[in-house]
């Protein structure tokens, strides 16, 4: 099929063509639109986001990635669990402690009571004087907004009634495992 030679301005309209296009959303903008349009690849990103705060002792990131209606519905006050987070990162700091590894796993959101919901497992080893110690657990993952937005609880330590309360329709179906130990 013969194809029109390219001249400046057809490479102009061209141009100007799949820009109208990807600004009505009719053709994709790339990597970074797949994932806006994916609510489990988005929730992956965001979770990635809080376990590089988590890395850095950032804490008002690691709060600003916190699902803190958990807080409020236990009746603990905001500026409190705030300072809580902040005064754990300085004491972490303070003797030492890293993260020698931090692997989050992908999981496929799933609908209840008004909200998307994920629970990604994680494996984490901490170091702190010389000692490992290895966690496997998962973060609970919340979005409001039909996936675009992420805030998360760590569920190490949850319980059924916990989790429950983070999300409403849960009914104790299985979840991924919960322990820590020493490694070498």
């Amino acid at each position: 099929m013969p194809t029109l030679p390219h001249t400046p301005r057809r490479g102009a309209l061209a141009l100007l063509f799949s820009l109208c296009l990807a600004a009505t959303g009719l053709l994709p903008a790339g990597p970074a639109a797949a994932a806006a349009a994916d609510p489990g690849a988005r929730a992956f990103e965001q979770a990635g986001q809080l376990v590089e705060r988590m890395k850095a002792f950032d804490a008002q990131g690691v709060y600003d990635l916190t699902d803190v209606r958990f807080f409020t519905q236990q009746g603990i006050d905001l500026g409190k669990a705030r300072e809580a987070v902040g005064t754990l990162n300085e004491q972490l700091q303070s003797i030492g402690a890293h993260y020698a590894r931090f692997d989050l796993q992908a999981a496929e959101p799933f609908a209840g009571d008004g909200r998307l919901y994920v629970i990604l497992p994680y494996v984490q080893v901490m170091e702190v004087k010389g000692r490992r110690i290895q966690a496997e657990a998962f973060f609970i993952g919340t979005s409001e907004d039909k996936g675009q937005n992420w805030k998360f609880v760590d569920g190490a330590g949850a319980s059924d009634e916990g989790i429950r309360k983070i999300i409403p329709s849960y009914a104790g179906q299985p979840l991924p495992p919960r322990r820590q130990r020493s490694v070498q």
